[in-house]
């Protein structure tokens, strides 16, 4: 796309992977900081589209003119699915698959999910790849579930295969215990105080909305009751006090139905809440600034003499004791992918999450669970927005997504919100994961 056109300016801030503030400015803010005065920044300085997308764009500072010229749109003509006497696949990783699972899901359809590779007549499919196979739906003949798998495919856009051959050349089979049924989930979302009503409408705007799958807001209040076992999946936003609302017995409430089987999404503050230690749903912990100083473990009112030699010890004398890091204010970060994982599935060179604040937890530990997405190195690790020096070097590396067993049940976090004002559509094929195929991967269904 050229800038060279009358729209050219909204073109480049459509296009443009960053906005640079001065370096006066951003020495302003440092210096501000250094005293402990809120910064000023507007909330959000991470607005990079094709980061929210995912998508890559390439630069160009000039135009080259050959002989050839461009013909068509260049996008492929839509393909119906052929029949089949045995089934269909999906590849998975994009909006059009996601829509498909959802309908398929909300239509009744038995489907199943690999998570795994497989090579079907020399074509690779990579993990998460969606099977409807005519075994698995016996309620229909081949011609009705063709139609049916059709109608679905033409709704959704998806690429959908047919096969006449299971036998897998390289990789997993579709009688592998790699490949799991898919039943729909009943999703509960938690509703009214204390969450943030901004997470979670944009939570049920990105699966009503985009994807077409019903959510049932609860109130927070409510989640101590019986209703909770309705549900096979519960999604936690953003929050606040989640503890003060539930109190024990909402607490207790929820953990038993997560240890039975249920599927717990938690986002940011949700995230918070399961992880603290009165929760103890998510085995991980809240890091202090990395480098600040030690709390004082001293009784009374003495401390031990100190010599300030210079500015910099001044500064670090007057930082508070065993600080949390400085709040990152709405910036874009990449993710790395943890492969092993079935909730990394359609993801290979991770994903960007917009995150606001100074939650940063150290990661799993191999026995507690998986970090399905942790964060890029420092030097790769914005993709749009301001980060401070400190935040750059502390958030690398650690959890962006995890997920841990709790009895029969799976609790999975988002150290920041994937539903973002529903703009980040690069991170809705690992939300879709969590509340679309997680049941799927319980104790309860296994």
């Amino acid at each position: 796309m050229t800038s060279r056109q009358p729209a050219g300016r909204m073109v480049r801030t459509f296009l443009e992977t960053e906005s640079p503030m001065a370096d006066e400015f951003l020495a302003e803010q440092e210096r501000r900081r250094s005293l402990g005065l809120r910064a000023e920044l507007y909330d959000i300085l991470g607005w990079s589209l094709p980061s929210l997308y995912n998508v890559e764009v390439i630069p160009c500072d000039r135009v080259s003119v050959g002989e050839e010229r461009f013909e068509g749109d260049g996008i492929p003509a839509f393909e119906l699915p052929e029949a089949s006497q045995l089934g269909w696949l999906v590849p998975w990783g994009g909006r059009a698959a996601g829509r498909f699972l959802a309908a398929a899901q909300r239509a009744g359809l038995k489907v199943q999910g690999a998570d795994e590779v497989m090579t079907l007549a020399n074509r690779r499919y990579d993990r998460g790849t969606l099977v409807v196979r005519l075994a698995d739906n016996p309620d229909y003949d081949a011609g009705e579930l063709h139609r049916m798998v059709s109608q679905l495919a033409q709704v959704s856009g998806a690429e959908v295969v047919a096969t006449d051959t299971s036998y897998s050349e390289e990789g997993v089979s579709f009688g592998s215990r790699s490949v799991m049924a898919l039943p729909a989930p009943r999703i509960a979302l938690a509703w009214d105080d204390p969450t943030v009503s901004y997470s979670a409408g944009n939570t049920r705007f990105v699966l009503e909305r985009q994807f077409g799958y019903p959510v049932e807001p609860v109130r927070v209040e409510h989640i101590a009751s019986d209703e909770l076992d309705r549900f096979d999946v519960l999604i936690l936003p953003d929050g606040g006090n989640y503890a003060g609302v539930l109190g024990a017995r909402g607490i207790e409430r929820l953990k038993n139905w997560v240890e039975r089987g249920g599927v717990l999404v938690a986002m940011s503050g949700g995230m918070r809440f399961a992880a603290s230690d009165a929760v103890g749903l998510l085995p991980t912990d809240l890091e202090l600034l990395a480098g600040g100083k030690e709390a004082n473990d001293d009784e009374g009112d003495v401390v031990e003499g100190t010599i300030l030699a210079d500015q910099e010890a001044y500064q670090q004398a007057i930082l508070p004791e065993a600080p949390r890091p400085d709040s990152l204010p709405g910036v874009l970060l990449r993710t790395r992918t943890t492969q092993d994982t079935w909730l990394s599935a359609g993801v290979t060179d991770g994903v960007v999450f917009m995150v606001e604040g100074r939650d940063v937890y150290r990661p799993l530990t191999l026995d507690e669970g998986w970090n399905a997405l942790y964060f890029e190195a420092p030097e790769n690790l914005g993709a749009g927005g301001h980060l401070w020096v400190e935040n750059r070097q502390q958030w690398a590396f650690k959890p962006a997504v995890v997920q841990a067993n709790y009895g029969d049940g799976l609790v999975i976090g988002f150290v920041a919100d994937p539903t973002f004002r529903a703009a980040l559509d690069g991170a809705n094929v690992v939300f879709l994961n969590a509340v679309l195929r997680g049941p799927g991967h319980t104790a309860r269904v296994r």
